[in-house]
């Protein structure tokens, strides 16, 4: 991903093994192990941003829950 007034920069601690496997896949495709990682990122929010676990998904299904509450009040 280019450097655009609508991107930032994300730094995350990640186990060795998952760094590992990240620069063997970005080292296969000629990437940068950052560029394949936004990838990764990329991939999930074109998925609607799917919950990475369970206290994610319940945090999904309150919030859910609060905005019908809201919209049947107003």
């Amino acid at each position: 991903m280019a450097k655009t007034k609508d991107a930032d920069t994300l730094g995350v601690h990640v186990r060795k093994e998952i760094i590992a496997e990240i620069v063997s896949r970005s080292d296969a495709l000629d990437k940068t192990k950052s560029n394949y990682a936004a990838q990764i990122l990329e991939k999930w929010f074109a998925d609607g941003c799917p919950p990475v676990s369970e206290s994610d998904r319940l945090m999904q299904v309150a919030k859910q829950s609060v905005k019908r509450a809201v919209k049947k009040t107003s």
